[in-house]
């Protein structure tokens, strides 16, 4: 974690023996993991071979809190939400790919996400098949679309897709949204992903989600900010501390689809997507 330290003018200042004593503001840069646990409806094991337990992933610097080993699949018209309560949001960042996304569904949109703000305002960006969304066994070919050209996704795990899936190569991609000048005085009270209902038979799978935000300290007290820990928050009392405070992540609410039988991964065998 990266932090910065920003000095203000103080509001008083002691003159004493010939020596100015300022007062400073501290800003701080933190980081919060969120748990998907309690709507993962899908094993990453069932779908990735020897997948990453987190938080630490090998190609980004974003930790993401995995241990539930689990994550949210979306089908069509089907969407998660998940709670959050974090002051003064910079960015945030999902581990997000497709499964289905056949090379004929380049450049479509196969859904949104949605950030939700403490005014009742809300900030939405689209998950764009080849833009910042792609196949998440991009082994299976040129059957799928498996780039993906926008500068805000990057690959954050590559390994192998289970033989059953159709093995090959596999892949976990972060995405990065960067919150609205106008939003990030705010706080944010939820994430939410949905799959929009179409003609189109890709899935979403939602691996995590991470928030980047600011902490501020204001002058005379150092106990005064404008967050807590996260661990005071139940459902992470476990979970690791990313944060010398920050907002507390309330419980998570969705409405996600379960992940498909096997034996319907099984029907496509290797010649298509799953």
């Amino acid at each position: 974690m990266n932090a910065g330290l920003l000095s203000k003018p103080a509001k008083g200042l002691i003159l004493a023996s010939g020596l100015l004593i300022g007062l400073s503001t501290l800003v701080s840069a933190d980081t919060g993991t969120v748990s998907l646990a309690a709507q993962a409806n899908t094993a990453l094991a069932s779908f990735y071979s020897n997948p990453p337990a987190g938080p630490v992933l090998p190609n980004t610097t974003v930790p993401f809190d995995l241990s539930s080993g689990n994550f949210v699949y979306l089908a069509n018209g089907t969407s998660a939400t998940f709670a959050t309560s974090y002051k003064n949001p910079k960015h945030v960042y999902l581990l997000v790919n497709s499964s289905f996304t056949y090379y004929w569904y380049a450049t479509r949109t196969a859904g949104q996400v949605t950030l939700t703000f403490s005014d009742g305002s809300t900030q939405t960006v689209n998950l764009t098949i080849g833009g910042n969304l792609r196949e998440w066994r991009v082994g299976a070919g040129s059957i799928v679309v498996g780039t993906a050209s926008s500068t805000d996704s990057k690959n954050a795990w590559s390994g192998y897709a289970q033989g059953w899936m159709g093995g090959g190569s596999a892949v976990l991609d972060q995405l990065a949204i960067t919150v609205d000048s106008a939003n990030t005085t705010k706080t944010l009270t939820g994430v939410s992903v949905n799959r929009m209902n179409d003609d189109m038979s890709v899935h979403l799978l939602v691996s995590g989600l991470t928030v980047d935000y600011t902490t501020i300290t204001y002058p005379g007290n150092s106990g005064n900010t404008e967050s807590v820990d996260h661990r005071q928050n139940v459902g992470h009392s476990n979970a690791p501390k990313f944060t010398t405070g920050g907002g507390e992540t309330a419980s998570n609410k969705s409405a996600a689809t379960a992940a498909p039988q096997k034996g319907k991964r099984l029907a496509h065998g290797k010649a298509q997507a799953d």
